[in-house]
């Protein structure tokens, strides 16, 4: 019985790893349910059963011998003409290990904002944003290199605040950020995060 629902979990998740469902769509108006999945399994080769003390570093977990739900989130996305609106609903061990205990609650939400997109390409983003800094995150589906999940402690994950995105030529773009971090592993503090990033992209497939 355990095989059986480890393969049922197996195919819903390769099901949903990159599924998107329409739910409303007309001319210049969309909502869609983008919906992702994964699961993990660790195995604990010194036999340890209670690893409940261990620090938790990248791609460690309190759980041992079994198949475990990484995250499942669904992601619902409105855009009417130039405005868009993203929510990320999330489940599963990674929100609920990084979450800190006085701020539970925001291990629910990946993302919740608001973005207006100019004639132009430019585009600002107002909410709960993902951090632009690093290339690895403790989201899969985020990541650019692998599908692991890690958790980059530099990095402060979410913030409230606001993102400029200017498009500088085809290949290159600049994005301006600022806000106050608001994250599962350290709760909100009373500093803001500025930040400046580049981008280049030598190839389209590169």
């Amino acid at each position: 019985m355990k095989i059986q629902f480890i393969l049922l979990l197996i195919f819903f998740g390769a099901t949903l790893a990159s599924a998107s469902i329409p739910l409303y769509e007309k001319e210049g108006e969309s909502f869609t349910l983008n919906l992702y999945m994964d699961i993990y399994y660790t195995k604990s080769f010194n036999k340890v059963n209670d690893t409940i003390n261990l620090i938790r570093f990248t791609g460690n977990s309190k759980f041992a011998d079994e198949f475990r739900l990484n995250i499942i989130s669904l992601l619902f996305h409105y855009n009417k003409d130039n405005i868009q609106a993203v929510f990320d609903l999330q489940f599963g061990d990674m929100p609920h290990l990084l979450a800190n205990a006085d701020q539970e609650f925001i291990k629910y939400i990946g993302k919740a904002y608001l973005a207006y997109t100019f004639d132009n390409q430019w585009g600002i983003q107002v909410g709960y944003l993902s951090d632009p800094i690093g290339i690895e995150s403790s989201r899969p589906i985020d990541n650019m290199m692998t599908s692991v999940s890690i958790v980059g402690y530099y990095e402060p994950d979410n913030f409230i605040g606001a993102k400029l995105i200017l498009p500088i030529s085809n290949n290159f773009s600049s994005m301006i950020y600022f806000g106050n971090p608001f994250t599962l592993k350290n709760g909100k503090n009373k500093h803001l995060n500025y930040g400046v990033q580049f981008s280049y992209n030598l190839l389209q497939n590169l």
